[in-house]
């Protein structure tokens, strides 16, 4: 059960952030799909203990947190506030699709980075037989993890074709 001065800091500050952006409490009611006649309970006292589905309809139409509404003391930052304001404007698959964005970029950032290596990499292809010689002049540089390339190997050529099937496949690279 909230207090009595919770929920006088809550109509205060609904009515200070209704003033805000000139809104009459019929305009908010529209604009926050709350009632008219439950945004007045909650105003004039008479609701002692509003739902937090409408604290929450209100702080989004107020461009607000729940938490501010509510007089509730946070130490977050601005930015912190915005994430949370946008959030709350979310529908529930919203809200949902990023919950899980959140969890599976802290799933990556507690993994081991992966160190990568630049190698030239010879823009020619490579063949058996006869074979081609390499031109000094017509490369690029790709990345590759370094855990798959030993130290002592200095460049890369990309297989093209199949004709090497089935030890080395189209595309594949081969460490020099």
């Amino acid at each position: 059960m909230k207090s009595a001065k919770t929920n006088q800091t809550l109509r205060d500050n609904i009515n200070s952030k209704r003033k805000e952006f000139r809104l009459k409490i019929t305009d908010l009611a529209k604009k926050s799909g709350v009632s008219d006649k439950t945004l007045r309970k909650i105003l004039d006292g008479t609701t002692q203990n509003p739902t937090i589905t409408n604290i929450s309809k209100l702080a989004t139409a107020l461009d607000t947190t729940t938490s501010e509404l509510m007089g509730e003391k946070q130490l977050i930052s601005q930015q912190d506030k915005n994430l949370i304001s946008q959030f709350e404007r979310l529908n529930e698959t919203g809200k949902e699709a990023v919950i899980d964005l959140i969890g599976k970029c802290i799933v990556m950032q507690s993994e081991k980075p992966m160190v990568e290596r630049q190698l030239p990499l010879f823009e020619q292809s490579v063949s058996t037989g006869l074979g081609n010689y390499l031109d000094s002049s017509n490369y690029g540089y790709v990345s590759v993890p370094i855990e798959e390339v030993p130290e002592e190997k200095g460049f890369v050529l990309q297989v093209i074709g199949d004709s090497m099937e089935p030890l080395l496949f189209d595309k594949d690279y081969i460490y020099i």
